[in-house]
């Protein structure tokens, strides 16, 4: 069994008891490392204090993120997770300020990214030693693409990357194969196949040139159509419990290549993090399950 399978399955007790631990640590981290007495768990009484709550509880998760190093020690045996570790938490760092900023569309577009990571990793996970070659596959695969629609055009293609690409990716992705070309093949596997595909289907339409979502975000303003750039509460609700869960995800997954200071399993903190943002906003969203 899967970690997302195990995840599923640790009953109502484990949640609050991951939840308590995320107030907990929250309370030990702010405190100076001082020693905390037990933490009540009040949940929010309405949307508007869950929102305010997980915003807190993201940027937290992103000041922890930022103490993991990826050592060039581990990098030969753990690239793909070095690389996806580093671009997720870029991606999960951009969410967080362009949400600050009010600008929830882009922002929403960054959840998606770091969502489609997470679900690669959950993927791997069902057969590791057949699928974990597929992160570089992918890449090498992406790199094939560009480099043959550049040099149609009579373009070098190798402007377009870093020194990296060549002196240690492609090495690596030579044979390794990439990962499903229709993304819901990557969620058909879970048991919760149906509440990952509405998620996934909630993101896409805010990184395609959609009407849908610039309708969702419209208002009417002095007899004009304005942009508010604000998406309905739920659907933001959404995008941040799903970005916190992902980079939770990844970062777990990536680890392995991965160093921070201390000795506490900071991913596991980071997940109940995540666990305590799943609990609070569900009831003012359902689709952040």
């Amino acid at each position: 069994m899967n970690r997302v399978t195990r995840s599923r399955e640790i009953g109502e007790g484990a949640v609050a008891w991951l939840c308590r631990l995320w107030l907990r640590a929250r309370q030990f981290l702010t405190s100076g490392g001082a020693s905390v007495p037990d933490v009540e768990d009040s949940p929010p009484q309405s949307a508007e204090d869950a929102e305010t709550e997980a915003r807190q509880i993201i940027h937290e998760m992103l000041e922890l993120l930022e103490s993991v190093s990826a050592p060039i020690a581990r990098r030969s045996d753990n690239l793909a997770q070095q690389l996806s570790f580093l671009q997720a938490r870029d991606n999960f760092r951009a969410f967080n300020l362009l949400l600050e900023q009010g600008e929830d569309v882009p922002a929403a577009t960054l959840a998606r990214a770091v969502f489609e990571e997470a679900m690669r990793w959950a993927w791997v996970d069902e057969s590791p030693d057949e699928r974990a070659a597929s992160f570089l596959g992918e890449a090498g695969r992406a790199h094939r693409l560009i480099t043959e629609a550049a040099q149609t055009q009579g373009i070098e293609p190798d402007m377009f990357f870093g020194p990296l690409v060549a002196n240690e990716l492609l090495p690596a992705a030579e044979g390794a194969p990439p990962f499903p070309k229709r993304f819901e093949e990557l969620m058909e596997w879970m048991p919760d196949t149906g509440m990952h595909y509405l998620q996934y289907r909630l993101l896409s339409q805010y990184v395609h040139s959609s009407l849908l979502s610039a309708a969702s975000t419209a208002v009417e303003r002095g007899g004009n159509l304005e942009n508010s750039r604000l998406l309905p509460l739920p659907a933001r609700l959404m995008a941040i419990r799903n970005a916190a869960a992902s980079i939770a995800v990844v970062f777990d997954f990536t680890k392995a290549g991965l160093a921070w200071p201390g000795a506490a399993p900071l991913n596991f903190v980071v997940f109940s993090g995540a666990n305590r943002i799943a609990t609070i906003t569900y009831p003012f969203a359902p689709a952040s399950e």
